[in-house]
Order: C-alpha cells, then sequence, then structure tokens
C-alpha cells in the first residue's frame, strides 16, 4: 500500500458456504449499531456498508466480496476506506470497523451453527 493510502483491507477463508456466510454478514451490519447496510447483491455476493460519522472521523464505508471455494469454504474479502480520507487515524479507525463486523458476524454463525469449526484462514 501507499504511504498515505489509509484503507484497510483482508482476506479469509471461512469453512461456511457462501450463502450462510452473506446472511450473517448482512445481519451483522444490520444489527452492529453505527452500521448501515446500503447494498447486498445476492448474485454478485458483494455487500457494502457504511460506518456512520464519529467524533474522530466522517465515516468509512465497507465492501465485501465473497468468493466460494467449495460447497463449504468461502474466501471472504473485505476492505474499509475512510470517507474523507484524510483522518490521522484513518488506518486504524478501519481495521476496529473490519474487527466488529467479523465478530459480529461471526456471533451470528455460531447462533447458527453451533461453535465455529475452524478459524478463518489469514490470505
Amino acid at each position: 500500500m501507499a504511504l498515505f493510502d489509509k484503507t484497510e483491507a483482508q482476506s479469509l477463508l471461512y469453512n461456511y458456504p457462501a450463502a450462510a456466510l452473506y446472511q450473517a454478514m448482512c445481519a451483522a451490519a444490520q444489527q452492529t449499531k453505527g452500521f448501515q447496510l446500503i447494498l447486498a447483491n445476492p448474485q454478485m455476493w458483494t455487500i457494502q456498508i457504511s460506518k456512520s460519522m464519529s467524533a474522530f472521523t466522517w465515516g468509512e464505508d465497507l465492501f465485501v466480496q465473497l468468493f466460494p471455494v467449495s460447497e463449504t469454504q468461502t474466501n471472504l474479502q473485505i476492505m474499509c476506506k475512510s470517507k474523507l480520507g484524510t483522518e490521522i487515524a484513518a488506518r486504524s479507525k478501519n481495521r476496529k470497523n473490519i474487527e466488529v463486523l467479523l465478530n459480529a458476524m461471526q456471533q451470528i454463525l455460531n447462533q447458527m451453527y453451533g461453535t465455529m469449526p475452524q478459524p478463518p484462514y489469514m490470505g
């Protein structure tokens, strides 16, 4: 990444079907305080989420793309970018937003399936 690029991105491999991750991420965006589901396209496995403005940022946009690997494995790519991009702590805020959403999604998956079979693999 460039020196001044404050975008945070992660790629994770989950042992869940794409439909389950899609459903859980949409629910996480709707149920987590400060986040709003903007766009969800189940045919393309894409989700766009907005994080509201706070005292320290103008808000952030998050983009999620799912890539089915098999019937039981899915690669999840998530990116968070500041709406304004000039905040000093934007990178750490973006990382925190991803962490909050992934944790909320995992809690929903745990409710759907019980405990997680294996942690996601960082890719």
